[in-house]
């Protein structure tokens, strides 16, 4: 078993890479409390943190219409003229999510962690 510090390192080379950071696990076992981590890490206000086990922050990703999940970020007050980071927790709870996240980092450069 890797302990968190050691990921912290694996990771931290990643942190301002254009791909999305992928944090996969069994249950329990400290994901949601690394991605916490690193949001804090992120020293950008430009930055939003998602459970989506919330349904009411579901809704934002179900979406069909990419720029009107765009229009909703906005509201949140994340803008795309400038490095967005985007940290979504139990993204499996979103079907067809993996497409948004390609959409938004092919489009606007968003730096997702999921």
């Amino acid at each position: 078993m890797i302990k968190h510090r050691e990921i912290f390192d694996r990771i931290a080379p990643y942190l301002h890479s254009r791909e999305a950071i992928i944090i996969t696990g069994m249950r329990q076992t400290g994901k949601t409390t690394l991605l916490h981590y690193f949001f804090q890490k992120i020293s950008s206000p430009n930055k939003l943190f998602l459970d989506l086990e919330n349904p009411l922050n579901r809704r934002y990703f179900e979406e069909q219409d990419y720029e009107r999940i765009k229009a909703s970020l906005e509201l949140l007050g994340l803008r795309f003229d400038q490095r967005a980071y985007i940290f979504l927790d139990e993204i499996q709870l979103v079907k067809g999510i993996p497409s948004v996240v390609k959409y938004f980092i092919d489009h606007y450069g968003v730096k997702f962690f999921l």
